[in-house]
């Protein structure tokens, strides 16, 4: 092997024999793993990762970008053993979890960045002792915070510092066990951001969009398809306007706030020169305002003549994206999955299409193959507007990708690439404040996973059609898919509230207490003997998982401010589980009375005495409105929002 000696470190480095494997192959025990190294799909890292580095306390990646294809340069002497158990866990982790490869990709570099950062500033025994791993874990978060403060180059954001610390509490778990790492990071606060409100979206925010895209869609469709002159009439649902060639000032909607004095948006017209004198912000000659309106009607109708001219091309695209995000509305799917699904010459063949189910298409996504519901014939008909578009688009030129992105070199180049996962809501970001509200948030797969009824009723599917396709009963769906929105929740909160309140009626409130053992959601005065104080509760007692304490003849609490603070974490932590969960309907019947039993108990607590009550409502605002949790169910809301977890009964 060949050696390198690198002043800058004072050590032997060399390239050392490495065996490459994938995510599966990851599951076989390597005899040396700190040879090993991962390849991750293509897509998501063109060259392997290094893990097995990891292993040495000395190394360094290539510095020649030209060879990142190769190992890391590692000193050999500096390999550590309980480096090998550190990467058997790691290996573990990738092929257990249920991450795809972008999101492995994500924790892996941040596992190699944190562990350089440890082993360059003396914490090289982190993964020997409890107490040296304490020792690493205060000293990183210490850095974290002296970043935060930092006005230099090195200074973070109060959300990328709390990643980096969840993302070292992980590893530590990972290679320890939750139990020890609990003990490790006890007592060392977890870094605070203030979050974003996280609400799900209201019913009529879901009409909106579908509504929106269904005429953006059909409208931009017809107006390249059949070769429409400009000024195009978009007609939506609430108004109708001019669209002129691609610029800043395309079109007037109740949502612009500018205009561009060359053309006249009431009429769909270039400006007369008068009137562009009138509108323009600067002090015009007839003679320049002639001028300027002449060349504006022959820009026109140049443009107008030309079936792909760039611009026209430019509303292809906004109408390509257009059925693409009714596609998500339709199917709830998301988008990892989206941007692999294929195109098959039978999408263009109504009989194939209707051959089995026209509702469920058939479609292969990296070679697997999966189905997708559209409603009804009209989904199917939505469906088929997007070949046609998409045929009209490709011009001849065959492409994989059912959805696809139109590559751009200031001008289109001709070639068209497969969607990257990152742009698929990119959409919205040019249709605020020109289409739809500058506020309005994009409609994810998981945040309408559960408004697909809501979805379907715009597109007047019929009720049975929905409930088989949603496989459950037509009074299902009409007494809980149907009424799942947040305007119509509070109803289902009376479904409940009786029940809650007598149940924390049970449960001891106590000043203080000697004889009892603090757990993550209060006290608790037999800890590891759960024991249900109600038969068949929504959530089981059960003392690893927390969620079930309030529902155990055990489970105490406290009116001081540590136990205020953890039921309030653990009701935002509810809140947010069951805005998350891919099924509505579920999740609310496991955790809608336990959201209401911990705030009845809340409310309980306050009634002991004013001094409490402020604390309770001082409380509420630091956890409920500025997300302030506890380092227990902060760490435990970081996982679920990674991994879209719905909680179990």
């Amino acid at each position: 092997m060949e050696v390198i000696n690198d002043s800058d470190i004072q050590a032997d480095l060399i390239v050392r024999e490495t065996q490459v494997v994938t995510r599966l192959e990851l599951s076989q025990d390597f005899l040396h793993p700190e040879n090993v190294r991962l390849q991750l799909e293509k897509e998501t890292r063109v060259h392997p990762l290094d893990i097995g580095a990891l292993a040495y306390t000395i190394r360094q990646p290539q510095k020649n970008h030209h060879l990142a294809n190769l190992p890391w340069l590692v000193d050999e002497s500096s390999i550590m053993p309980s480096r090998r158990k550190l990467l058997v866990k790691l290996h573990d982790y990738v092929v257990t979890t249920g991450h795809n490869d972008k999101t492995i990709d994500f924790h892996l570099k941040n596992f190699i960045m944190i562990v350089t950062w440890l082993d360059e500033h003396g914490y090289t025994q982190t993964f020997e002792t409890e107490v040296k791993a304490r020792g690493a874990y205060k000293a990183y978060v210490d850095k974290l915070n002296h970043q935060l403060k930092s006005v230099a180059l090195d200074k973070i954001s109060p959300t990328y510092a709390n990643a980096l610390q969840l993302s070292l509490m992980k590893l530590l778990e990972l290679y320890w066990g939750e139990d020890v790492s609990n003990e490790i990071i006890r007592e060392i606060p977890v870094i605070k951001f203030k979050r974003g409100e996280g609400e799900a979206p209201e019913e009529r925010k879901v009409r909106f969009a579908t509504r929106t895209f269904l005429c953006l869609a059909r409208g931009f469709k017809e107006f390249v398809v059949d070769n429409k002159p400009f000024p195009y009439l978009l007609t939506m649902p609430d108004y109708e306007c001019y669209i002129f060639p691609s610029n800043a000032n395309a079109c007037v909607t109740p949502y612009t706030t500018s205009e561009h004095a060359i053309y006249n948006y009431q009429e769909g017209r270039i400006s007369t020169p008068e009137e562009y004198i009138a509108k323009s912000n600067r002090k015009v000659t007839i003679k320049e305002a002639k001028r300027e309106t002449e060349k504006s009607t022959a820009n026109l109708t140049s443009i107008s003549e030309t079936p792909h001219d760039f611009n026209r091309l430019n509303y292809a695209v906004l109408a390509l994206n257009s059925y693409m995000q009714l596609f998500i509305l339709m199917t709830g799917i998301h988008r990892s999955e989206l941007i692999q699904l294929e195109y098959e010459d039978n999408f263009a063949k109504e009989k194939d299409l209707l051959k089995n189910d026209f509702r469920a298409i058939k479609f292969r996504a990296a070679g697997r193959e999966v189905a997708y519901h559209l409603g009804n014939r009209k989904g199917l008909e939505i469906f088929k507007e997007y070949i046609q578009l998409r045929n009209w688009v490709l011009n001849g030129v065959k492409c994989r990708y059912l959805f696809f992105t139109m590559q751009r070199d200031g001008i289109y180049t001709g070639k068209f690439l497969k969607v990257v996962s990152g742009s698929v809501y990119r959409v919205y970001n040019g249709l605020k404040g020109k289409y739809i509200p500058s506020s309005f948030k994009a409609m994810t797969a998981s945040r309408v996973r559960k408004y697909k009824t809501v979805v379907w009723n715009e597109l007047d599917v019929e009720q049975q059609v929905i409930a088989d396709s949603l496989n459950h009963t037509l009074k299902t769906n009409h007494n809980s898919y149907a009424v799942s929105s947040p305007d119509r929740q509070q109803a289902e909160f009376a479904l409940y509230w009786e029940s809650a309140k007598a149940a924390s009626k049970r449960i001891p409130i106590k000043i203080v207490s000697d004889n009892d053992t603090s757990i993550a959601s209060g006290h608790c005065d037999d800890i590891n003997h759960p024991d249900a104080m109600e038969s068949n509760p929504p959530i089981e007692p059960d003392c690893k998982t927390q969620f079930g304490c309030l529902y155990c003849e055990h489970y105490l609490c406290h009116a001081d401010e540590e136990d205020i603070k953890k039921l309030y974490s653990l009701l935002y932590v509810i809140n947010a589980v069951r805005d998350m969960a891919a099924d509505f309907n579920h999740s609310d019947k496991l955790l809608l009375e336990l959201s209401l039993r911990v705030q009845e108990l809340l409310k309980q607590i306050s009634e002991k005495s004013d001094e409490i009550k402020s604390l309770v409502e001082a409380t509420k605002e630091e956890v409920m409105e500025h997300g302030l949790l506890t380092p227990f169910w902060e760490f435990k809301l970081q996982r679920y929002e990674a991994m879209g977890v719905v909680i179990n009964g």
